[in-house]
């Protein structure tokens, strides 16, 4: 094909070549409509006399352009004009990860992110029955901000699908990142990518591939036949359960890998953060550190649990690390009257600096410092404003240091308008458009070891402990268990030492803004629930999502709802299909999340007094639904309210940070 430079193509001026393939070739062009710069892919002439060529490139701008996931390149147009098949897609001149890896080694936080995110983006594919079969380093690419852009979706497998660009037997693909079955012309499912995946993990562990060879056939003899050096011989600084993790990837039998990618994304974040946190000179989790941050029960109490009614127990989800909070300057906290000042100040502590990288929250181990007794209220609390060290990762999420080596994750929700309500019960309507301006919301629930945390450096006492019971559900009937809080949830006796990366339960709604104001006076930022204007946008984003992920019907890959775990899930477990729009996980199930908000007819007025921090008497917005509720309760939209003193098993928060985000 002679170069298209300087030709108008479809209401796109071609300005220059960037680059050629067997199939095809990208431009810089520029859309004459609005003048964005785009990328301007177009079918080679010499391809377009084979037929399974161009099936393969109008497939892949098909199958492109119904894939919306933030770590698959997009397509903003497809079509032919004048016997030249295009794709345009968006201009990223960053070059790929192949490229970055030769230019220097990754660190280890770099590797982990890199494999999350491209792991996320096969995960989604994966559940459009998508098959790419030929993902590798020059097949993704990156943005300005360095995210990974997955692309080159050219000979996918389409999974269940009447037609198939390519059939069981035909050998397409790159051998060194090609599974021993598509070596073999077998069939392809989506442990095939991640097979690729560990080949790419072990390259960027190592510095070196797997298995290499003189030719195609060479390669994909030791694919199906030759067992992998072991990772830790070629770089010894590697961890046993890295290493694990790329075996396990490269198992030869698909029945042997990680069944999903998003089950692969997990090990891997684990894997590399517990890493990272050993480097740091933390210690890891043990059943024996445990003990000190969960609260241990007194005796059992003499009354048995009562029954109570539906009211007892409400609907629920919600994430933030916070921890370490660790220096001094006195200002008072607040504690609820019925609380009793605590005898013991709290003694001074010395700050530990963070560095920039940071471990993820399910890796924090918190434990109690000395001088305050498990339980003990406090009216005060010693703390200082201490700046967090601030990392940003992309445009759109920023990770918060903290004394300690903990981390906050919090997505950016940007400016803008979204639609707020619906038509399907009264209390939604009327439909309203509001315009919210930016804000940060955790990308999860808080979990029950950051919880522990804040309750270990203040002595705070919870809303189910001074009262002496809190309500749970047996699957049948709704009780108030004697002795239950949010750290013994089944009452006396019951800890929460294998649920440290669960939601944290059992909290009325003044408990949850107690922590907000705490990690206020820990960091400076301006930290409190979310209203439920903002809670609504983060989870269905501008376009008016049903659910936080779209409008398929919930079932168990998505969320925990409807009794289908009867109780709750670790946060994230759901990965890519249950997250929202802007990427935030649970907004659906697991537990219900607390929000600012009183509960007051629409319209929506953020001016007329529901926004008001101050009122312990008022019920308060409820959002998310939880474990025990139903698909309806689900919906982005729909609104539930309590009383501010109730507290139960699918009760929980996540927070937001609404001003001062210049720094952040």
């Amino acid at each position: 094909m002679a170069t298209l430079t300087g030709q108008t193509i479809a209401g796109y001026k071609i300005e220059a070549p960037l680059a050629k393939g067997g199939m095809g070739a990208i431009y810089r062009a520029r859309q004459l409509s609005n003048g964005r710069e785009v990328a301007f892919k177009v079918m080679l002439s010499d391809a377009t006399e084979e037929g399974s060529l161009i099936q393969r490139f109008k497939r892949e701008a098909e199958v492109l352009s119904s894939l919306k996931h933030a770590n698959i390149i997009d397509v903003y147009d497809y079509g032919e004009s004048d016997g030249v098949l295009y794709m345009v897609m968006p201009l990223l001149t960053h070059g790929t990860l192949g490229d970055k890896m030769r230019r220097a080694r990754l660190t280890n936080d770099e590797i982990r992110q890199t494999m999350i995110q491209v792991a996320g983006a096969m995960q989604y594919a994966h559940s459009q029955h998508i098959v790419h079969r030929d993902l590798k380093p020059e097949n993704i690419l990156l943005d300005a901000a360095g995210n990974c852009k997955v692309c080159d979706f050219g000979i996918v497998s389409i999974q269940d699908a009447s037609t198939r660009l390519s059939k069981v037997g035909t050998l397409m693909g790159s051998a060194h990142y090609m599974a021993p079955e598509q070596c073999n012309g077998a069939a392809v499912d989506a442990r095939t990518d991640i097979y690729a995946l560990g080949v790419i993990l072990f390259q960027m562990a190592t510095g070196q591939l797997p298995f290499t060879g003189d030719s195609w056939n060479a390669v994909a003899l030791q694919q199906i036949t030759k067992t992998p050096e072991s990772p830790r011989t070629l770089n010894g600084s590697l961890s046993p359960a890295i290493e694990r993790t790329i075996l396990k990837a490269l198992e030869k039998k698909p029945q042997d890998r990680f069944d999903t990618a998003a089950a692969f994304s997990t090990a891997v974040d684990r894997a590399f953060s517990s890493s990272t946190v050993a480097a740091a000179g933390t210690t890891a989790a043990t059943e024996q550190s445990l003990k000190t941050l969960v609260y241990q029960p007194g005796d059992p109490p003499a009354n048995p649990p009562r029954r109570v009614d539906r009211r007892g127990l409400l609907i629920g989800a919600g994430f933030v690390g916070l921890a370490g909070a660790g220096a001094f300057a006195f200002r008072a906290l607040r504690t609820p009257e019925t609380a009793t000042p605590s005898q013991t100040s709290v003694a001074s502590a010395t700050l530990r600096s963070t560095s920039n990288t940071v471990a993820p929250p399910i890796n924090i181990i918190a434990t109690e410092p000395a001088s305050i007794p498990p339980t003990a209220p406090t009216a005060s609390v010693a703390v200082a404003i201490v700046p967090p060290s601030v990392r940003k990762v992309g445009s759109d999420r920023v990770i918060l240091g903290f004394a300690g080596g903990a981390a906050l994750e919090l997505i950016r929700i940007p400016a803008g308008e979204f639609t707020m309500g619906s038509d399907d019960k009264d209390d939604e309507k009327p439909i309203k458009k509001l315009n919210l301006p930016e804000y940060l919301i955790g990308r999860t629930e808080v979990t029950v070891a950051q919880y522990a945390v804040f309750a270990a450096a203040t002595g705070y006492k919870s809303q189910a402990e001074r009262d002496g019971s809190s309500y749970g559900y047996d699957g049948s009937t709704y009780l108030e268990i004697a002795g239950a809080y949010w750290a013994a949830p089944l009452g006396p006796g019951s800890d929460v030492r294998m649920k440290q990366n669960h939601p944290v339960s059992h909290l009325s709604w003044r408990d949850c803004m107690t922590f907000c104001e705490w990690a206020q006076r820990v960091t400076g930022l301006a930290f409190m629930l979310p209203s439920e204007a903002q809670w609504e946008k983060a989870a269905r984003g501008a376009g008016g999502r049903l659910y936080p992920w779209g409008e398929p019907l919930p079932d168990d890959t998505r969320a925990n709802f409807n009794l289908n775990v009867k109780d709750t899930n670790e946060v994230g477990k759901y990965g890519i299909v249950g997250v929202s729009p802007y990427g935030l996980d649970d907004m659906a199930g697991n537990v219900a999340e607390w929000t600012l908000s009183k509960y007051m007819p629409y319209p929506y007025d953020a001016k007329d007094g529901r926004e008001d921090p101050v009122g312990d008497a008022d019920d308060r917005v409820l959002r998310g639904g939880s474990w025990f509720d139903s698909d309806f309760d689900l919906r982005c939209s729909n609104r539930s309210d309590s009383e501010a003193a109730n507290r139960a098993a699918n009760l929980g928060f996540r927070v937001c940070i609404a001003k001062a985000l210049a720094a952040l």
